[in-house]
């Protein structure tokens, strides 16, 4: 980790000439920005990025980005939770998505700008967020509305909804909270094309995206006898020439008659009969017996399979895409005139695994939850800040998503009370601070908890005995895990009894967690659930 003594120096000089002001002068407003998935190494602004963010770098060049900034967990809702509170979230009784949080016994930073007299409102655009999970206390708007065939937005659906409130509130003092999922799977921007045609007994039904991975429901007219039903599937990254091109979670006909018989599966296709999912190649054919001629409905559910390749090709596209929908959102602070006005923190959630690593299965892993490696964990931060004189600054020394409830409460002259981060209008931390990361069971196939002072990071799973070590000044992507039958190195063996302490304390105040099934079908049709 480099500490950059220049713009550090830099800093200090304009915290210690505005730290007054900061005190005497709460912002008016403030912006919470907050991008779920969305890969530090993707975004420009804090050095080499593997995508085109424009929005994002003009906005770094407003304030400070920090290149070292880390979440607490890689799962959206238990992240967003100690943004709001300034506190881990299994200190506050939450551990996985789908949970229904206990009231907590803190307030959330949209509880205290509520009762210094702000309006408050919040754009969510997964449904893991919905008010039901327990975020919307504090929020006097709470905009958590989905259509019926998906449980997200994308980033100009947000937009849709959160402009014209900011239009409406500019002339008050406001806390907004704006979040936007596009770099979350399923990875496919709006003008994503149609990769799936249907057509019944010779005559074409429609065309259908696989990639945004909608809940389909098409009206089939049957005729008697043997209907037939192809499915021609366009896969622009096929992982194999011989491989199959979908599957598919949900798939079956509804008749609401007798008559109809059960879909046969025929060439094409293969049933994984211990999930049901169905695997699917190009023309894959179904056939359906009718006694009479019928009306039914076809209802699906299902994804393209891609190529790693392919799969970063589009989560790039996704983070392009969004960045451009940012520029709106920039636009519109410009409009009304607000910069000078407002406290703007932008925030990714976690990371997100592109293939990297391998899987307990052997395949390439595309998501998150199961893994505490930096590709999971390292998320773009940034804050611009009026009474700031800082432009441009790069900051090199480790924050983590805690810090951020405790930098907007120091601004707005809150107290922060029983929180755990620390404020980033403050000195630079050590680059040695020790960040502590954890995932559960049963989102998370085992229970995982890492401890990163630089310069090695330990990852510990208690429930298979294992405890990797990374060295990050010659392996800052952790691919040479140095623990083994031998343990780890000397020179990480401090820490070890830290972190495995931090364990056994957490897994031990942890409770059962229960997900209703309202609550796993979306996560099912989020894609957390297989």
């Amino acid at each position: 980790m480099r500490l950059r003594s220049k713009a550090i120096l830099c800093l200090a000089a304009v915290l210690a000439s505005s730290a007054g002001c900061r005190r005497g002068s709460p912002p008016a407003r403030v912006l919470l920005v907050t991008l779920d998935t969305l890969r530090a190494d993707h975004v420009e602004g804090a050095g080499p990025a593997k995508a085109e963010t424009p929005s994002l770098k003009a906005l770094a060049g407003r304030g400070v980005a920090f290149r070292e900034a880390y979440a607490e967990t890689p799962v959206t809702f238990p992240s967003h939770l100690s943004l709001m509170y300034g506190r881990t979230a299994h200190t506050l009784g939450n551990y996985n998505n789908g949970q229904i949080l206990p009231p907590p016994p803190l307030t959330s930073l949209a509880e205290e700008f509520r009762a210094a007299g702000y309006d408050t409102a919040a754009f969510v655009s997964l449904g893991v967020l919905n008010r039901r999970f327990g975020l919307a206390r504090g929020f006097d708007l709470y905009e958590d509305e989905f259509p019926d065939d998906r449980w997200y937005l994308d980033a100009s659906e947000v937009n849709a909804r959160a402009l014209p409130w900011l239009d409406r509130a500019a002339a008050g003092k406001f806390f907004a909270w704006i979040h936007y999922s596009d770099p979350h799977d399923p990875y496919a921007p709006p003008d994503t094309p149609d990769d799936l045609d249907l057509v019944l007994n010779g005559g074409p039904i429609g065309s259908y995206s696989l990639a945004k991975y909608t809940t389909v429901d098409v009206p089939l007219a049957l005729r008697r006898g043997r209907n037939t039903l192809v499915w021609k599937i366009r896969n622009l990254f096929p992982a194999r020439p011989d491989a199959f091109l979908a599957r598919f979670d949900r798939l079956e006909i509804l008749s609401g008659t007798s008559g109809v018989g059960q879909p046969v599966f025929g060439p094409g296709w293969e049933v994984r009969t211990e999930d049901g999912i169905h695997f699917a190649k190009e023309g894959a054919v179904m056939t359906i017996e009718a006694a009479e001629p019928r009306s039914v409905r076809l209802v699906f559910r299902g994804r393209p399979v891609w190529s790693v390749e392919g799969v970063r090709a589009m989560y790039r596209r996704e983070v392009e895409f969004l960045d451009r929908e940012l520029d709106r959102l920039w636009a519109k602070l410009d409009e009304l005139a607000l910069w000078d006005t407002t406290l703007v923190v932008v925030a990714g959630d976690h990371g997100e695994g592109l293939g990297e690593f391998v899987s307990a299965a052997g395949e390439p892993h595309i998501g998150h939850i199961h893994y505490l490696y930096a590709y999971y964990l390292r998320v773009p931060l940034i804050i611009v800040d009026p009474e700031s004189g800082a432009r441009g600054l790069v900051r090199d020394d480790p924050a983590v998503l805690l810090d951020v409830f405790s930098t907007v409460a120091e601004r707005a002259g809150f107290r922060t009370g029983r929180r755990q981060g620390r404020s980033l209008l403050g000195p630079p931390a050590p680059p040695d601070r020790d960040l502590f990361s954890a995932t559960f069971r049963p989102e998370a196939a085992h229970d995982k908890f890492a401890l990163r002072r630089f310069p090695w990071h330990l990852i510990l799973t208690p429930g298979q005995g294992k405890l990797e070590a990374y060295d990050l000044r010659s392996d800052p992507e952790e691919y040479r895990n140095l623990g083994g039958p031998d343990g780890i190195p000397g020179e990480a063996r401090p820490l070890q009894p830290i972190l495995e302490e931090r364990a056994r304390e957490i897994l031990f105040k942890k409770t059962e967690i229960r997900i209703d099934k309202k609550a796993e079908d979306m996560l099912r049709a989020l894609g957390y659930i297989k």
